[in-house]
């Protein structure tokens, strides 16, 4: 099986450089993690607007334009998912960098040809999300 896990690494330009030090060593510790106890061998691709980001186990993929909110930011991680050419993977995951793999994610990746999604608790930010948010939410129930 084809398999790509993505991410997100996007700094707006009032982060410090505290948070940014501690962001990237948070992929770091994710990046190993996927490698090591993850047992996880296909593609890692992480979105970024920041050339700086660089990691040995993973690709980064400049991010698209930059964001004024995490709103908007959140709409164009979506939009960003054709850049790696899907129609090439039998299966997508995205994991954010606190997602930390302990054992074998083999599980994970949807083994047919299903759409799977998780509900989530998480506010509204666009009107593409609550429409996305009703399909799942039928689809799923």
């Amino acid at each position: 099986m084809n398999t790509l896990i993505t991410s997100l690494v996007y700094f707006f330009p009032d982060t410090s450089e505290i948070i940014r030090s501690q962001i990237l060593g948070m992929l770091d510790i994710w990046a190993q993690h996927l490698r090591g106890p993850g047992c996880y061998e296909g593609d890692i691709v992480v979105y970024t607007n920041d050339s700086a980001v660089s990691h040995p186990l993973l690709e980064t993929v400049p991010f698209s334009r930059e964001c004024e909110d995490v709103k908007e930011m959140f709409m164009q991680r979506i939009k960003n998912y054709d850049v790696v050419e899907p129609e090439k993977y039998d299966s997508i995951l995205n994991l954010d960098l606190d997602i930390l793999a302990v054992s074998d994610i083999a599980e994970l990746f949807v083994q047919d040809d299903s759409l799977s999604a998780a509900t989530s608790q998480m506010k509204t930010s666009h009107p593409r999300q609550r429409y996305c948010q009703m399909l799942c939410s039928e689809n799923l129930n």
